[in-house]
């Protein structure tokens, strides 16, 4: 195949994932109890983990035991099989209004799932954190970590091993969340993605190894437990309807900036250093992770535990009465 081929099929791919995601999402609480809510995602997160850790090792047996041709069709089988199974799933019903019946309107639904973002400052104010720390500390980590990695350690491994540790440490963050419950779990998650900034920035300082690496199990296993009580917390108070139109807010705009810092990484390590632009990226990521602190409703968003096979409180969840009004 030619490259343009693989680019292609690249934004097919994108785009396909871009439908799958928030559906996922809004599924998921919808296949377990309503107390199980957390302990599905943190299972299902810790699988993807796994598979995110071990699919590069498993990828070269293939690519290797067989060709990279066979490796991309034995992969292609595998989103059969996850076809056939998810078309089993029966979703249970949650307690969601009866859908009105009207024309259905796409902008109208994005209008709806902007007006449960906005009207909800924990949520608005977590996904422009994250928007800002990925665009300024994740993109650049991607494209100068090679780079860093050669200048400041002198082997280009040192980044696979940094991405090894991060790798290992969510695996071990979502074995933890099945588990743990606090009683604030966005101020607690937010709280804890502030060490993920710092393990970058001492990874572009050159900082040994024995510190860098459990600094990256730290991050790897903080991000995990986020995600999980981030979940958690949609899938409590969003309104099930609602629920995949919010997650998809979430994923345009947590990455909505990412292609854009991809592209501009490169000219600004020209123009700067690539330990430079890290360290500063870095800087400003840890700053937005504590700016995403600042609304009363992250900080004293209460963990619900609904009785079991309780449906999801709907009045509740558009009102939000846990959380104090600022």
């Amino acid at each position: 195949v030619r490259i343009w081929h693989l680019v292609v099929i690249g934004v097919l791919f994108g785009t396909a994932e871009a439908f799958y995601r928030p559906a996922a999402t809004g599924l998921l609480p919808q296949t377990v109890p309503e107390q199980e809510i957390q302990e599905a995602s943190a299972v299902t997160g810790m699988f993807q983990n796994i598979a995110e850790f071990a699919g590069p090792a498993l990828a070269t047996l293939l690519v290797l035991g067989f060709s990279p041709a066979a490796a991309f069709a034995i992969d292609a089988a595998t989103f059969l099989v996850s076809a056939a199974l998810l078309v089993r799933v029966r979703p249970r019903d949650r307690g969601a209004p009866s859908p009105v019946a009207t024309a259905p309107s796409v902008w109208g639904d994005v209008r709806e799932g902007f007006h449960e973002v906005r009207s909800r400052s924990w949520v608005w104010a977590t996904l422009a954190s994250f928007c800002v720390a990925l665009f300024v500390a994740l993109a650049p980590l991607f494209v100068l970590g090679p780079i860093v990695a050669r200048e400041q350690y002198g082997d280009l491994a040192v980044f696979g091993y940094v991405f090894a540790a991060f790798g290992g440490g969510t695996i071990i963050g979502s074995l933890a969340a099945i588990r743990w419950r606090p009683r604030y779990p966005m101020r607690q998650g937010m709280t804890f993605v502030l060490i993920w900034p710092v393990a970058i920035a001492l990874y572009a300082a050159g900082t040994p190894l024995a510190l860098v690496v459990p600094a990256m199990v730290l991050a790897g296993s903080f991000i995990a437990l986020f995600e999980v009580w981030w979940l958690t917390a949609l899938a409590e108070r969003i309104p099930p309807d609602k629920l995949s139109r919010v997650t998809s807010y979430d994923w345009a705009v947590s990455l909505g900036l990412v292609p854009l810092g991809y592209v501009l990484a490169g000219p600004a390590a020209d123009a700067f250093g690539a330990t430079e632009v890290l360290l500063g990226g870095s800087l400003i990521a840890f700053v937005a992770f504590a700016l995403g602190l600042l609304p009363r409703g992250t900080r004293m968003l209460e963990r619900l535990d609904a009785p079991p096979d309780a449906p999801v409180p709907l009045g509740l969840a558009a009102t939000e009465r846990h959380v104090p009004v600022a």
